[in-house]
């Protein structure tokens, strides 16, 4: 009888340290703390999310089509070069690169583009850029 009273008694203390075991990781835990700073960031009235940062752009003040075109346009003047001429900024090079900087320009007409590059940012991560952080730029 004493043995199966001192089994219960074993099994019992493993249970309870089990169980603030479970509980002491529970509430140390990474995804824990990470959801209480969230939540005090909320009551702070911070931006939580990638669409409260960055919300999305109204077409008509998104030059984002402009922009990747000239991007297109850009690329395939590079590609009537070798890479040791293109870096050169030849009179040659500058015409073939002309299309793509006046498409560049009619660009920075609008107040914002959405620029995505989902290898460096987020499964599907918009990004709103000012255009006129380009505007120092010499004209060809």
């Amino acid at each position: 009888m004493r043995r199966w009273v001192l089994v219960i008694g074993i099994f019992a203390a493993f249970i309870i340290a089990t169980a603030l075991v479970a509980y002491n990781a529970r509430k140390n835990s990474p995804v824990r703390k990470v959801q209480e700073e969230i939540a005090r960031l909320k009551r702070e009235g911070e931006p939580t999310s990638r669409q409260e940062i960055a919300p999305p752009v109204p077409k008509h003040l998104d030059g984002t089509p402009l922009l990747l075109k000239a991007f297109e346009q850009l690329g395939a003047a590079e590609q009537k070069f070798p890479p040791d001429v293109w870096v050169t900024y030849k009179a040659q090079v500058l015409e073939a690169a002309r299309p793509a900087l006046k498409t560049f320009r009619q660009a920075l007409a609008y107040p914002h583009w959405r620029v995505v590059d989902p290898t460096n940012f987020f499964t599907r991560g918009d990004c709103n850029l000012p255009s006129d952080i380009f505007v120092g730029l010499p004209t060809f």
